[in-house]
């Protein structure tokens, strides 16, 4: 049997790019690929929640600054390169770059829903545990981070619900993915724009009452409120 040649994909960028085109890599997985996606070091974490996925550090991916530069769909004697990263078809526009990401592989723009997450059920109830709650406790969830770099804003959330607030930080070992039991126990969930609200999404466990807020680097919703399908309240 002929062995298919490895997928390798350009999206070395924030938490919530990987989340939106795993589906992608996925796919390739299902259809005997191995898919290599370089990420950087503070994204090695996330290699138990997608363990089909071969997760290189980017500075130790041979010639990887040619094929970080490369923004074609192409292939080359190693690999079948993927530019989800980049695309030759943006040109400049930013508009709904995230859907172009699919359609530059003729696939649906809804198709990233389909994403596989293994989760580490120890991870998520050791970190609920550690945030000393216990199953029944209300309280509203706020995520007030966004991007690799933590950038912060202030969100403010009256607790007239009779709920108190808890706020995702960085705590130890734990990754975004160990916060799903936290997400879904919570009464609220109130968070900026970022790699949260596509779990939020996916996950029909999730309560009811969501918020999300603008970041400070976009200024409103429009990169990525057309990727979702539940109902949000936007702020």
């Amino acid at each position: 049997m002929k062995i298919k040649k490895p997928i390798l994909i350009n999206q070395p960028g924030n938490i919530g790019d990987l989340i939106h085109i795993m589906a992608i890599a996925q796919d390739y997985v299902n259809r005997g690929h191995e898919v290599i996606i370089p990420v950087p070091v503070q994204l090695l974490s996330i290699r138990k929640n997608f363990p089909t996925i071969n997760f290189p550090l980017i500075n130790e991916f041979p010639d990887w600054y040619y094929y970080e530069n490369n923004n074609n769909c192409n292939e080359d004697d190693k690999y079948i390169l993927l530019p989800l990263g980049k695309s030759p078809f943006w040109n400049g526009d930013s508009n709904r770059n995230m859907l172009k990401k699919y359609n530059i592989l003729n696939l649906s723009g809804d198709m990233w829903r389909n994403v596989k997450i293994t989760r580490d059920y120890d991870a998520e109830n050791k970190l609920f545990n550690q945030l000393g709650l216990k199953e029944g406790d209300k309280y509203n969830l706020i995520n007030e981070y966004y991007k690799n770099t933590f950038e912060k804003i202030s969100i403010s959330v009256n607790t007239q619900n009779g709920c108190k607030n808890l706020y995702i930080n960085r705590i130890g070992e734990y990754n975004l993915f160990d916060w799903l039991k936290t997400m879904e126990n919570a009464q609220s969930i109130h968070t900026v724009g970022t790699a949260i609200v596509f779990l939020m999404d996916v996950f029909n466990s999730m309560p009811n009452d969501m918020h999300i807020y603008p970041r400070g680097d976009l200024g409103n919703h429009g990169t990525y409120d057309y990727l979702l399908n539940k109902k949000y309240i936007y702020h």
